[in-house]
């Protein structure tokens, strides 16, 4: 008799767990990485960099390696000696710890180039 009963009940949980899984939807996962970073302008002859060097730019490539899109994406580098940051506005000098720029969106599989100090 217990035979009898077991069998339907599995099966009844079986139909029912595939009703369920029919309808859930997954959602994306936007993942943004630092790929890659080196000095100069092209990742395939990077630029050598020596204490005491100035403008000498840094290249920063990011990438989404996830599923979704990644919005509003807005990278922060932040500077410690030996490095340094100076600017100059109506010919002030001007330092800072740290650089911004805004990426904007940033599609699954796609990269974005940011050069970040010079």
């Amino acid at each position: 008799m217990r035979t009898r009963i077991s069998a339907p009940i599995i099966l009844l949980l079986a139909v029912s767990t595939g009703y369920i899984i029919s309808f859930t939807q997954a959602i994306g996962v936007a993942n943004v990485e630092v790929t890659s970073v080196y000095w100069g302008s092209n990742p395939l002859e990077p630029s050598a960099a020596h204490p005491g060097d100035v403008n000498v730019q840094l290249s920063v490539v990011l990438s989404n390696v996830g599923d979704d899109v990644a919005r509003k994406v807005n990278a922060t580098l932040f500077l410690e000696p030996p490095l340094s940051y100076a600017f100059y506005s109506e010919e002030d000098e001007y330092s800072a710890a740290s650089l911004s720029k805004f990426a904007g969106d940033i599609a699954p599989g796609s990269r974005v180039l940011h050069s970040s100090l010079r």
